[in-house]
């Protein structure tokens, strides 16, 4: 008994491991220009080379990496709320399409303001550990979260754009308790997957972040729909 449990384990996590992978793969080869230019920068002739490949990936962004990341997260939800399919490729391309304007226009918007993000963190000259540091820290924390949340959103919700980027961008502000730790978690797993192999990290970091934020973006969802339930209840 105590064997076949061992075994009904690891068939478990080996098959949540080949899930990952797949979607991860697949994940990759949609992002491929991106991934490939992001390659290139290690092998740039010169600094002025280099900055000109960062602005060609900075435009192939909101067109080929935010639908695609937008797919990503409709595969992981699709895992978490149970629903099961074996065509992932498939189930992958329809949400790729059903949700390509609102992405595009979401990668707009989100590489903009990392934009100015960048050139006010440059300009800004912030010093290690300095007060300042710290708050452009938790800053980038919250931004990457609001960008992460309209990645679960954008597949969860149907409605406008505008109305998400507004609704992400309270719950990425309001629930800091659960902003920080998708963040550290998804964090800590990407890391260690860095340190266990690079090749490792490849392939499986993008599945598993997109996991950890779309189960955190369910939490909060949950949460809200509850509370939701008990002053409709208080009110009766």
């Amino acid at each position: 008994m105590i064997l076949s449990g061992m075994i009904g384990k690891f068939y478990s996590l080996s098959e949540w491991l080949f899930k990952l992978l797949i979607a991860n793969g697949i994940w990759v080869f949609f992002n491929f220009p991106v991934a490939y230019l992001c390659l290139s920068l290690f092998f740039v002739p010169t600094v002025e080379d280099g900055y000109v490949t960062l602005t060609v990936i900075f435009l192939l962004l909101p067109f080929i990496s935010y639908p695609a990341t937008t797919a990503l997260f409709g595969l992981m939800r699709q895992w978490i709320v149970k629903k099961k399919s074996d065509k992932w490729l498939s189930f992958y391309w329809t949400v790729y399409k059903q949700n390509y304007v609102k992405s595009v226009m979401g990668g707009l918007f989100f590489v903009l303001l990392w934009g100015l993000w960048i050139v006010n963190y440059s300009l800004a000259a912030v010093e290690m550990k300095s007060l300042l540091f710290y708050f452009y820290l938790i800053l980038t924390m919250i931004l990457l979260t609001w960008n992460m949340h309209f990645f679960a959103d954008t597949v969860h919700c149907e409605i406008g754009f505008f109305t998400s980027i507004k609704k992400t961008f309270f719950m990425a502000f309001g629930f800091i308790h659960y902003t920080i730790p998708m963040l550290g978690l998804a964090s800590i797993v990407a890391y260690s997957l860095f340190q266990f192999h690079p090749m490792v990290s490849i392939m499986f970091t993008g599945a598993i972040v997109a996991y950890c934020y779309f189960f955190g973006y369910e939490q909060i969802i949950q949460r809200a729909l509850r509370k939701s339930k008990h002053k409709e209840m208080m009110l009766e």
